[in-house]
Formats: C-alpha cells, sequence, structure tokens
C-alpha cells in the first residue's frame, strides 16, 4: 500500500465567528513517472465553514497530466469537498440573520497520463481514474435566521488518457458530482465536464480466474434538496446549468458495464426551487465486449413536497459501437446475463416522476441515432426498463410522457430483441435490424415505427396494449 504523490489542502472554519477569506490554490503534478505503486497520485480538497458568518472566495486549479505510471495498481484519485453548515442550535446574536457566503471556481483536469495497472481488485471500491467532487450548503433544522449560500463554477475533465489493466478487475474510470442544499440552503452550479478520447483496455491472462471489471466508465450528478416536513418555511434552493461530454473513447475487455451516466434528483422538502438545464453529448465511443450492459444514461427522480421544478435536458447519444458477448459460436442462445446493449431512461428501484403539487415544466429531448449494437441480448431499450416495479408507473408514466424520444439509423445486429420500448414515448425509424430473433417490441406505449428494415428476423413487430401508434413503411 505505498503512495507515491499525495497532497491534501484543508481549510476550515469551526467557530462563532466573522471571517472573510479569499483563497487561491494551484496544484500541478506532470511530467513524473511514478512505478510500483498502489496509489501514485492522490488529491485531496476540503474546503468547510461551520456556524460562520462572511464570504469566502475560493479559486481551485489542478493539473494532473502527462504522468507515466508503470505497474501500479490505482493511477489518479481526486477527491474535493465544500461544505458551508450551520448548525448545534446555532442562533446568530441580535436578532440578525447569519449569511455563509461561498464561491467556488475550480478547474480540475487528469489528461494525457499513461496508466498501466496490474492486479487490482474491485474489493477496493476504487477505479484506477477516480474523481468526487461535493458541495454543500447545509442548516441543520436546529437553527433559525440562518442561509448558507454556494455559487459553483468550474470544469472537470479526464481526457485523452491511456490505461492497460492486466490481470484485475478494477473500474477504469468513475466520476460523480454530487449538489446537496438543505433548509434554507442555496447554491447555484455552472460546471462542464469531459471525458473524451480515452484508450483503455482489460486483458486476463489464461492462468488467472478472476471476474471481469464492474465498468469501464461510470459516471454520475446527483442533486440532494432536503427540509424538514415538520417546518413549512424551509425551501432549500438549486439551480444548475451542466454539460456532459462523454465521446471518443475506446474500451476494449470484459466489463460487466461498459459506459453508463446517472442523473438523480432527491427532494424531500415541504417547500423548495429547482432550475435544472443539462446537455449531455455521448458519442462516438466504441465499446468492445460488455457482459451485462453496454451503454445506459440512467435516469432518477424521487420527489416529495410541494415545490417548483424547471427541467430542460437534452441527450444525444450517436455514433456509438457496441459489441455484446451474446452471440457465441455463431448460434443465438439465450444470455443468462440477459444483457442490454443500449439503455436510455428510468431505471429500476428509483421512481421518477413528480407530484401534482408541483409546479412548473420538464422537457427532455433525447436522440439515439447512429448507432451500432451486436451481440446483446436486448440491442436496445428505451422508455423503461422492463424490469421495473409497476407500483411505481403512475409517477413514471408522468415523467416518460414528458420525454420527447427519436431512435433513427441504428443498425442492430446479432441480437435477441431488436429495440425495445416500454411505457414509452418514441419515433423509431429508419434503423436496420440484422439476425435479430425480434425486431421492435413496443408495450404500453405511443410510437411512429417508420420506414425501418429487418433482415433474417423471427418477428418482426410486437404491438402490446399500444396507445396511439402508427406503424408505416417498414420493411420485414
Amino acid at each position: 500500500d505505498v503512495g507515491g504523490i499525495d497532497i491534501g489542502i484543508d481549510s476550515e472554519s469551526d467557530g462563532e465567528e466573522v471571517l472573510d477569506a479569499e483563497l487561491v490554490s494551484y496544484v500541478s503534478v506532470m511530467g513524473n513517472l511514478i512505478e510500483y505503486m498502489y496509489d501514485p497520485v492522490d488529491l485531496d480538497l476540503d474546503y468547510w465553514t461551520y456556524n460562520t458568518i462572511g464570504t469566502w472566495t475560493i479559486d481551485s486549479t489542478a493539473h494532473l497530466d502527462n504522468n507515466l505510471m508503470n505497474n501500479v495498481t490505482l493511477g489518479v484519485r481526486v477527491s474535493v469537498e465544500s461544505d458551508v453548515e450551520f448548525g448545534d442550535n446555532y442562533w446568530p446574536y441580535y436578532d440578525q440573520v447569519a449569511i455563509m457566503e461561498q464561491t467556488y471556481n475550480s478547474v480540475l483536469t487528469v489528461d494525457n497520463n499513461i496508466i498501466n495497472s496490474v492486479g487490482g481488485s474491485a474489493a477496493d471500491e476504487r477505479s484506477i481514474i477516480s474523481v468526487e467532487m461535493e458541495y454543500d450548503a447545509t442548516v441543520d433544522p436546529s437553527t433559525l435566521f440562518t442561509e448558507a449560500l454556494v455559487w459553483v463554477d468550474g470544469s472537470v475533465s479526464i481526457s485523452g488518457n491511456t490505461i492497460v489493466q492486466t490481470n484485475g478487475n478494477l473500474g477504469l474510470v468513475g466520476l460523480w458530482n454530487e449538489y446537496g442544499t438543505e433548509k434554507t440552503g442555496a447554491m447555484e452550479v455552472n460546471v462542464d465536464v469531459a471525458i473524451d478520447n480515452n484508450d483503455m483496455s482489460t486483458v486476463i491472462s489464461p492462468d488467472h480466474m478472476i471476474m471481469p471489471s464492474p465498468f469501464g466508465i461510470q459516471a454520475g450528478e446527483v442533486i440532494d434538496l432536503d427540509g424538514n416536513m415538520d417546518i413549512p418555511t424551509d425551501e432549500p434552493s438549486f439551480v444548475i446549468t451542466s454539460t456532459w461530454s462523454i465521446t471518443g473513447n475506446q474500451l476494449i475487455g470484459q466489463y460487466f458495464s461498459g459506459m453508463v451516466l446517472f442523473l438523480e434528483t432527491e427532494i424531500e422538502s415541504p417547500d423548495w426551487y429547482l432550475v435544472d438545464d443539462r446537455v449531455v453529448d455521448i458519442s462516438g465511443n466504441t465499446i468492445d465486449f460488455a457482459i451485462e450492459g453496454g451503454l445506459g444514461v440512467l435516469l432518477s427522480q424521487d420527489i416529495i413536497g410541494a415545490g417548483h421544478y424547471e427541467l430542460n435536458l437534452d441527450v444525444n447519444v450517436e455514433d456509438n459501437v457496441l459489441n455484446m458477448p451474446y452471440l457465441e459460436g455463431g448460434l443465438l442462445s439465450p444470455s443468462p446475463s440477459q444483457s442490454i446493449g443500449m439503455f436510455v431512461g428510468p431505471y429500476e428501484d428509483h421512481p421518477t416522476g413528480i407530484a401534482e403539487s408541483v409546479t412548473g415544466a420538464e422537457i427532455v429531448d433525447v436522440l439515439i441515432s447512429g448507432n451500432t449494437i451486436s451481440g446483446a441480448y436486448m440491442g436496445m431499450v428505451v422508455g423503461e426498463m422492463p424490469m421495473m416495479d409497476r407500483a411505481l408507473q403512475t409517477e413514471v408514466d408522468a415523467f416518460i410522457e414528458s420525454l420527447n424520444m427519436v431512435v433513427d439509423n441504428n443498425y442492430l445486429i446479432d441480437c435477441h430483441q431488436g429495440i425495445s420500448l416500454n411505457h414509452g414515448n418514441a419515433t423509431i425509424r429508419n434503423n436496420h435490424f440484422d439476425n435479430c430473433y425480434d425486431g421492435i417490441d413496443a408495450s404500453y406505449s405511443s410510437a411512429e415505427i417508420l420506414g425501418n428494415t429487418m433482415v433474417n428476423v423471427e418477428h418482426g413487430i410486437y404491438i402490446y396494449y399500444p396507445k396511439v401508434v402508427l406503424v408505416q413503411d417498414n420493411v420485414i
């Protein structure tokens, strides 16, 4: 468990005081040769105020680039935590309102590193490149006359890296952004994320009997708003503008899940305010030999309480190539994992939807185009995961009605089922199916199924319990 380069920056105020601060950090870890280390590069940034009044401005720049790491276990780990907190029955003096305001400007790059990892274990619960960023504006229910304000502006890049994992089963790249506000906390976020042009592979020798890696790329953005349901004046507030680019990555080797992006929203408060503008681009990636899931965009909303919600989400999934192991020995046979090549929609055991007491609007535009998927049990699933709990369906249906999904010009080859639209709303057009047992399955859905071509299929198009469906100009 030998470490290579370990850097920590910790700034905090934990007393009942008034304190203004301007904090500037610049970290450069570049051009190093690191060999035979368990944990080669480790960076921790921690900013915390507790029961403090004032204004903090934080300018943080970190470049962890162009390093060569040979015969290591892990690669690069980055942890960023920023928390503005009032708690422990805090009341300000003289009946004033205590306000702590923090502005966090951040640039982080983990680019162009070469990492040769040997013998890592998924039991470490780490990925070879791991980035976790957490920002909180926390006001405990025991406090009065307090406000925590956090403004985040930044960018994160994990791009141009070459990762070769030998006889190990670590995930390769993990990136999570988590944001939380509580009671009278407020936060505004403007963040750009790029995971682009990484070349990654996992190689397992024939004499090593180990499980495949859990994932190639796993990323997520979590929004959490909390209030005390017994205090009607609680109103956490959150405004986010974010872009996600996951493009041009090459992923070769055995992985249970190739590439997945989670977008989660959790709210429990008597009142709240959320404006959510996000753009997602997942394009031009190649995933070779994903076992259970090739590529996914998984959406989740778990919302309790009355509030105002504006969601504008653009998702583009284009020109990806996914090769799955379903086709074995030239024959199609049932896969025990029931593998899914591509999935876009709400996912299992995470209810998605908003109550009637919520004002605002949801607009979700999804384009899935130009992708090639081969060898999956289910080539593409859009709308809803088929095995979701139907007891949650009322809220899920309400959310799915706001999805404008276009699935066009995709190629599905050697899949048991080509495209499954389940409790969804989509236009499925100009797709090509070759040697699939079933072509298109639309269940409990509204759909336009137009101009698709199916060659060597047992069943062309299934329609179960349709809502509004048009089937036109298909060739089977």
